[in-house]
């Protein structure tokens, strides 16, 4: 058997991990060292969920409730404002109604003082209006004379007509005034009646005379409102 001169390779470890000349020396990985790094990772995600529960929690709370009021301060602002102007435009327009009101109840007298069976009796009246100043022997008593109660008190026109018969007048007739009346007024149809219709106008105290052509009787007399202080 051939010999050979000892060299390196002849000195080999019994417990080496070595395998063959030709690969390189295999250092195995410590487990501790996974391990530690594993322990670090978790310290420091505790750390961190320390400070956001006590540090970032309460502010982001704080900050959030600090929105909340200054988001109702404003709305309650705006709110606010707009039921003033609102209170304030309703106020004038509650004021300026009143005279309209007023205006209106102070006018519907003047439509139940029209003392005509129609438009155009009443628009006649302003034909002529003379105190009675002529004398009763003037009076044509066969004249027909109508006497009307334009009021709710029953008896009036009995009463006027009653008067009338008793001064001489022929042919008296009663009934109602289509309308109410607050003025008493003798009307005329033609001018031929005038001065029969001044003088029933001052036998009854009635100041008001004016001819007018569409009238139930030549002369009628409607009585109104002022006739019941008499």
């Amino acid at each position: 058997m051939n010999e050979y001169p000892r060299d390196e390779f002849d000195d080999v470890s019994e417990h080496t991990r070595r395998e063959g000349a030709h690969r390189s020396f295999v250092q195995l990985r410590d487990p501790r060292t996974g391990l530690w790094a594993l322990i670090v990772c978790g310290v420091l995600a505790l750390i961190v969920g320390v400070l956001m529960f006590t540090v970032v929690k309460p502010w982001a709370s704080s900050a959030l409730s600090t929105a909340s009021e200054s988001t109702e301060t404003t709305t309650s602002g705006s709110v606010t404002g707009a039921a003033s102007s609102a209170a304030g435009s309703a106020a004038p327009s509650s004021s300026e109604s009143a005279p309209a009101s007023t205006e209106a109840s102070s006018s519907a007298p003047a439509s139940s003082e029209a003392p005509s069976t129609s438009a155009s009796a009443s628009e006649s009246t302003a034909a002529s209006s003379t105190p009675a100043s002529t004398s009763a022997a003037a009076a044509d008593l066969s004249t027909s004379v109508g006497v009307y109660n334009a009021t709710s008190v029953s008896g009036l026109a009995q009463k006027s007509a009653a008067m009338l018969s008793n001064g001489g007048y022929s042919t008296v007739r009663t009934n109602n005034w289509g309308k109410k009346a607050s003025t008493s007024t003798v009307y005329y149809k033609t001018s031929a009646n005038r001065a029969t219709a001044e003088a029933i106008a001052a036998k009854l105290g009635i100041s008001s005379v004016a001819q007018v052509s569409n009238i139930p009787a030549p002369v009628s007399v409607v009585l109104g409102a002022d006739q019941l202080t008499r």
